[in-house]
């Protein structure tokens, strides 16, 4: 064997484990792609062409978070910067003039930003020092600066601090505080602010009712909020039993979901709702035409339906009428089902998918959004070295540990592995690829 030209290919992901923010900062090369509708160019790769699998975002590395507006949208590098591209005619991209931007811009005045979030025409972003800003369309008050004007300058929202998590609805926006309070504002005609009244909020007004908030998630006129014991409360409209409880009734103020613990997310569709469960399993409700409870049916549910073929699920997400997941393991991959009109499930089709598919042919993904009618993924290429990484004169085990442990792209301290795992009288890269393929352990 030749141990001196042997390609080596390594999959390393972190994966994402709540809305805009990753357990663990990602690598530099981790690269942006989309799929779906592209009419507005919210797939960022400069053309207004759809895409039935996803194509590269142009320009857009060390994607730490995505966010998935109608027809726009944003990402959070690892820099702390914020990246829009899209739809802008309401200034939703960050750019004064409102013309459509078919490659990503970097949003001015952001660069400490840990989340983002982006509504049907509004983006928002949470800062490290626990305050939010927000840009885009502001006729329902959803940009939060106690007016209704629509602007491309990130602006503060009126009044909030400590705020470690945010969200974005059609038209209505969030924050969680960390002291556990849920504060909302924008539009109001469903109740879907969850203050018991239908009066829109141009300021953030705090849900009284609600404490130990951990989580939160906004559709179309409903919203979710996932509490520190693994429930959930839902509000607002419930035409097509997207709040959970059974039955099609309204609510003005948050009510339990039945039937839901150990829930460690939720995610929000146009008129559907999702939970992530503590086993890596999710649960639907609400409007299915399309198939986007993934219950392997189209009839709506009134409660919370099992989704089929997914396990192992670390992320959930859903706009409009389809839904997605991240799931861990040894090859982070993305799931898809719902509506796919346009290719937004990203399996080289335009057929609905009622069941969890995983999307074909791509390298680990770390982090994901869904838009109106597209879908934005992060994926992490395969590490590939050649040849005797740390210079032993011999491609062995130290190269594995050199990239396990990024200790270059090819220069490695020693660390000697003696184990002969495969058992042919040397330590090689046989014993290399044994542990790459996990046939043994190299003690």
């Amino acid at each position: 064997m030749n141990r001196h030209n042997i390609k080596i290919t390594l999959t390393l992901a972190i994966l994402a484990t709540a809305p805009g923010i990753l357990s663990a900062p990602l690598r530099a090369d981790s690269q942006g792609r989309a799929t779906g509708l592209n009419i507005f160019g919210e797939l960022g790769d400069g053309t207004r062409n759809a895409a039935l699998t996803p194509v590269t975002v142009n320009g857009l590395t060390n994607v730490v978070a995505l966010a998935g507006g109608s027809v726009h949208s944003i990402a959070l590098r690892g820099d702390g910067t914020v990246w829009a591209w899209g739809r802008n005619y309401y200034k939703q991209v960050g750019v004064a003039t409102p013309v459509d931007v078919l490659e990503p811009v970097q949003v001015p005045g952001i660069t400490n930003a840990i989340a983002i979030a982006a509504g049907e025409f509004h983006s928002m972003a949470l800062l490290s020092d626990g305050t939010v800003v927000a840009w885009g369309f502001n006729l329902s008050g959803q940009l939060g600066d106690n007016t209704t004007t629509s602007h491309a300058n990130p602006t503060p929202v009126s009044g909030l601090g400590s705020v470690i998590a945010i969200a974005a609805g059609l038209r209505q926006s969030f924050a969680i505080k960390s002291d556990g309070t849920l504060w909302a504002w924008g539009d109001n005609r469903r109740g879907q602010l969850g203050d018991g009244t239908k009066t829109l909020r141009k300021i953030p007004v705090k849900l009284i009712t609600l404490s130990g908030v951990t989580g939160v998630a906004a559709g179309n006129f409903h919203s979710l909020a996932l509490l520190n014991d693994g429930t959930v409360r839902a509000w607002g409209l419930n035409v097509d039993g997207q709040l959970g409880i059974g039955d099609t009734t309204d609510h003005l103020l948050p009510v339990a979901v039945p039937g839901l613990n150990n829930v460690v997310a939720v995610s929000a569709g146009g008129f559907h709702s999702m939970a992530l469960l503590a086993d890596g399993t999710a649960r639907a409700w609400g409007k299915n035409t399309s198939g986007q409870l993934g219950d392997g049916g189209d009839a709506n549910a009134l409660s919370p339906v099992s989704v089929l073929g997914l396990s192992n699920a670390t992320a959930i997400r859903g706009n409009a009428n389809h839904s997605h997941a991240l799931t861990g393991g040894k090859e982070p991959a993305a799931y898809s089902w719902g509506s796919n009109l346009y290719g937004q499930l990203g399996d080289g089709t335009t057929i609905d998918n009622p069941v969890a598919t995983q999307v074909p042919d791509l390298p680990a993904v770390t982090a994901l959004s869904a838009g109106h009618q597209h879908t934005l993924l992060a994926v992490t290429p395969a590490i590939e070295c050649v040849g005797d990484i740390n210079g032993s004169s011999a491609v062995d085990v130290d190269d594995l540990l050199a990239v396990i442990n990024g200790w270059g792209p090819c220069p490695a301290p020693p660390n000697t592995c003696p184990a002969d795992v495969v058992a042919n009288g040397t330590v090689d890269v046989d014993d290399l690829l044994a542990v790459i393929n996990g046939w043994g352990a190299c003690p």
